[in-house]
């Protein structure tokens, strides 16, 4: 369970791809001030990395979205005998940890309580975790500028603003902080 909710998490603070984030390795990680950072190699529109940078994480004061508990609880609850360079060392973190999530809200929730998640829950998938964190950025009334919400999301900037709006460790730790 702590495998899953930490996934979950990254996915949501880091606006990642499932696989980008199962493919994380411990030296990915390190500090900046007050942030944990994050460094995502690549992503599906930049195959190179020319655009790669660190993600900034912040403390929550909810522990249930922090992802700097999170990952703490990863590091600390590793497999002594068997120490991976990746934090989610199982190589079908994603298959597995869907088929785990379902069970877990199986057990958990009843079917008239699935309303509450706004869908089916069953039908959930990782990708919706980076979905639903670019809609939660967006709905924000003095929220980041929908160019930086998709250059955190590493998405392609197509319009005229990207010629105006690099990315910057300003904007990251708006988002950041907000996540």
């Amino acid at each position: 369970v702590s495998c899953i909710w930490s996934y979950v998490v990254l996915l949501w603070c880091l606006l990642a791809r499932c696989d980008r984030v199962a493919q994380l390795r411990w030296a990915d990680f390190s500090w900046t001030g007050d942030a944990c950072t994050v460094f995502i190699q690549k992503s599906k529109s930049d195959q190179v990395g020319d655009r790669a940078y660190h993600k900034k994480l912040f403390t929550s004061n909810e522990p249930a979205t922090c992802p700097v508990l999170a990952v703490a609880v990863l590091f600390f609850s590793r497999d002594i005998s068997n120490r991976s360079e990746f934090i989610f060392p199982r190589a079908d973190t994603r298959r597995a940890g869907l088929r785990q999530l379902s069970r877990i809200i199986r057990i958990f929730f009843r079917e008239d309580q699935f309303a509450s998640f706004g869908c089916n829950p069953h039908d959930i998938a990782w990708h919706h975790f980076k979905r639903g964190g670019m809609t939660f950025l967006s709905s924000k009334m003095d929220g980041p500028s929908h160019v930086a919400v998709k250059m955190r999301a590493d998405q392609t900037v197509m319009d005229v603003s990207r010629f105006y709006i690099a990315q910057s460790t300003g904007q990251d730790g708006y988002i950041g902080r907000l996540l």
